[in-house]
């Protein structure tokens, strides 16, 4: 069974409309040694009693996933929430074969803390110490991962 994870929380609160920072990144630790399949990932929007809210988080919610030593990595920079409320966001990772790519079946899921979304402005967010190592071992790699000044 494959064990993803948010390895890169969201922040706690953040303002309507502002990017989220950190940017949210999932990790999947067990993969298939079958090379023939990718996975993607696709981002939604919960709200306070796990009802899918639509048209609300702004932004690239679709992740193709990253092979970085034994896990597939998701991330989903740029992400905005549009309006005000409480909310967490869920990543659903899709199976797909190369030789079929219009055959995607649900692979597994998580869900990141909740995030309150406010029309006054926040405090910035950082990411925590363990965070900030996995980040840069995704720099590391060559993965492109934004930083607050992007």
């Amino acid at each position: 069974m494959p064990s993803l994870s948010i390895a890169v929380q969201p922040p706690q609160e953040v303002q309507v409309g502002q990017t989220l920072y950190p940017s949210v990144i999932a990790k999947m630790t067990s993969r298939s040694s079958n090379e023939r399949y990718y996975f993607f990932s696709m981002a939604v929007l919960l709200g306070h009693n796990g009802v899918v809210i639509e048209e609300v988080l702004v932004g690239t919610t679709v992740s193709t996933g990253v092979v970085v030593g034994s896990s597939v990595v998701f991330l989903f920079p740029g992400l905005s929430i549009a309006t005000q409320g409480v909310y967490k966001i869920r990543l659903d990772v899709y199976k797909v074969a190369y030789e079929d790519p219009n055959g995607a079946a649900f692979y597994t899921q998580t869900e990141t803390r909740g995030i309150s979304v406010l029309e006054t402005a926040v405090h910035h967010s950082k990411p925590s110490s363990a965070e900030r190592v996995y980040i840069r071992t995704l720099r590391d790699a060559g993965i492109p991962v934004p930083s607050r000044s992007s």
